[in-house]
């Protein structure tokens, strides 16, 4: 088998951005919501 070339397009570069920063933002507002608060 011939070793593949590997390279990163601008096309699946902002693609795999897109997917971590739309992941971490869900994460950060599930925690606002879910964050503990003083019942009064």
């Amino acid at each position: 088998m011939a070793p593949q070339e590997s390279r990163l397009t601008a096309t699946l570069l902002t693609s795999i951005l897109a997917a971590v920063l739309g992941s971490l933002q869900i994460g950060y507002h599930t925690g606002n919501v879910n964050a503990p608060a003083k019942v009064s």
